[in-house]
């Protein structure tokens, strides 16, 4: 069986990890490098069968839980449950390279992926979506997604969904933006490493939230962490290079400092590195603990050789080329 489906890419949280919860601004961009889209098993479009399998068990069950909370959530005034259920029997799964556990949006992915095919009354994707509309599609796709957190903001299926850019102001208002094409980065590019390391979100933001109730930790977060990122936020958004490459350092710093059980030890002396020779700076992309670290390299190219001498993967995320 054939299935006309739309591809759905990862998502990037570029700032705000941690600090959304606390009422910072955050970024997040879709990110081409890894996708996802709705299938059939026996298309011959995936050559591991015992994961078309898995992931169709997996649709099985995300639609009996849809079902069961339907009275109380409203699902089937959202997505069509009944040809949910047909095509999974049918042998539907969700044919994804994106890797679980990293915060690149999975289960997001998926969402976005379940709400585009059986939406009874689709909001479609387009630039121009306003705030108001991305602020019923965000509560929309946070139900749709809680199965697989027990709660979501709706951020993740969001920025999935929308293709764009996204700016989060606060819980309820949410704009699409566009990240500037029109400056001369140079040498300069952003990059991921891979951590090789899947881990649970919903552990380290607990995690997070205890420290909060420390007054000190919670008053440097507050009066130091929340301006950086919002400053990166800023600089990023508006263009002004040199404001970003300041502020991104001093927020490399800050976590290097205070977020330290978040960053993998291995990679602590790579982080200390490029704060010392300021030539590159790493940050946490999306909750730590594993997962990708993000960064930004004066020098792409080199920073890029540097790294892989010590057998750490990076992926080139944006570079002049892909920026001009």
């Amino acid at each position: 069986m054939l299935l006309n489906s739309e591809l759905y890419y990862s998502k990037l949280m570029l700032f705000g990890e941690y600090s959304v919860i606390l009422g910072s601004r955050a970024l997040t961009a879709p990110y081409g490098y890894f996708k996802g889209e709705l299938s059939f098993i026996g298309n011959d479009k995936y050559t591991d069968y015992d994961f078309a399998v898995k992931s169709n068990h997996l649709l099985n069950e995300y639609e009996r839980e849809l079902t069961a909370v339907d009275k109380i959530e409203g699902i089937s005034s959202i997505i069509d449950l009944q040809k949910l259920r047909k095509e999974i029997k049918k042998g539907l799964f969700f044919e994804s390279t994106i890797p679980q556990g990293y915060g690149l949006g999975s289960s997001g992915a998926l969402t976005a992926s379940i709400y585009g095919r059986y939406a009874i009354n689709r909001i479609k994707q387009n630039r121009f979506l306003s705030s108001d509309v991305l602020g019923q599609l965000r509560i929309i796709l946070a139900k749709l997604e809680s199965y697989f957190h027990g709660t979501s903001s709706g951020i993740d299926p969001l920025s999935c969904y929308v293709k764009f850019p996204l700016l989060i102001q606060n819980k309820t208002n949410t704009t699409i933006v566009q990240l500037p094409k029109n400056f001369d980065y140079g040498t300069a590019g952003i990059f991921l490493i891979d951590t090789g390391k899947p881990r649970k979100t919903e552990n380290l933001v607990k995690k997070f939230m205890f420290r909060c109730r420390q007054e000190l930790f919670y008053s440097f977060v507050t009066n130091e962490y929340i301006p950086l990122n919002n400053a990166c936020i800023d600089s990023i958004i508006g263009g002004d290079l040199d404001i970003f490459k300041k502020s991104l350092r001093l927020l490399s710093q800050f976590q290097y400092q205070y977020f330290s059980e978040f960053i993998p030890i291995e990679f602590n002396g790579l982080w200390l590195e490029g704060l010392e020779k300021h030539e590159f700076f790493l940050k946490l992309c999306g909750a730590g603990g594993g997962g990708f670290l993000l960064g930004y390299a004066k020098d792409i190219d080199k920073v890029l050789k540097r790294i892989k001498k010590t057998n750490f993967h990076a992926i080139t995320v944006f570079r002049r080329s892909e920026l001009k």
